[in-house]
């Protein structure tokens, strides 16, 4: 019956936000978008990262060097982020009604653009997880824009999809925070919830800012000797 009532509740949502060949940004229709979610005219305002890039962080650079200075002064825990678009304009817009305007549907669109990218990359990993929310925080939002577009992807990709990290601190949120103040906020805020020893994890989230979330994220999988963690945001 659960399995019933699921599917049946699937149905509903597909018939109230129909995303089929429809543009999940400005409502434009058109067969062409079929299950991208997006039509090439709002795709084409998302701007890509491009050029020479930290190789840690994947920020622009404008030296001949490898690594960005934020990346040399604060050593990271994770091997690489991996990121598609400039966290500017209407990618922008698009996250934050992701995030807190209650359109949780835009997972699909966010999931399929990050499929597409990684598809690209030459990168290896075992399993996929996501930057957990505090229970409180997602009890009031509904869900966890961050985790939806992890499960997407592992379907994507045939690739296991687990939560291996737990929020046990109910913090602040880190936009309202100076860079100085994030890493105190976040410090001792997650768990390893499994062992897992020797393996590759990829990481999602929604926005790379200063790198603390995912960084904290990373140290509390390296005390499970997991053997390499990787980053995966849609825009920095």
């Amino acid at each position: 019956m659960s399995k019933l009532i699921k599917k049946t509740f699937s149905g509903l949502i597909d018939l109230i936000f129909p995303e089929k060949n429809s543009c999940l940004v400005c409502g434009y229709w058109d067969e062409s978008i079929g299950e991208d979610y997006i039509c090439k005219e709002c795709l084409y305002k998302f701007k890509n990262i491009k050029g020479h890039n930290c190789k840690i962080c994947s920020k622009p650079l404008i030296t001949s060097g490898d690594i960005c200075i934020e990346c040399i002064e604060t050593p990271k825990s994770f091997e690489k982020i991996y990121t598609p678009y400039k966290y500017e304009g209407l990618i922008r817009d698009v996250i934050k009604d992701y995030k807190y305007k209650n359109k949780p549907y835009y997972y699909k669109m966010l999931g399929e653009l990050l499929y597409k990218y990684i598809k690209e990359i030459d990168i290896d990993f075992d399993i996929i997880s996501y930057v957990p929310l505090h229970k409180n925080k997602k009890k009031k939002r509904g869900y966890n824009q961050s985790e939806l577009m992890a499960k997407y992807l592992g379907k994507k990709l045939d690739i296991p999809c687990e939560r291996l990290i737990e929020r046990v601190v109910d913090t602040k949120p880190q936009n309202q925070l100076k860079r100085e103040d994030r890493v105190k906020n976040l410090k001792n805020t997650f768990m390893a919830v499994k062992n897992l020893q020797s393996q590759n994890i990829l990481i999602v989230d929604d926005v790379y800012t200063t790198g603390t979330t995912l960084n904290e994220c990373s140290k509390s999988l390296l005390k499970v000797e997991v053997e390499n963690i990787y980053g995966l945001t849609i825009a920095r």
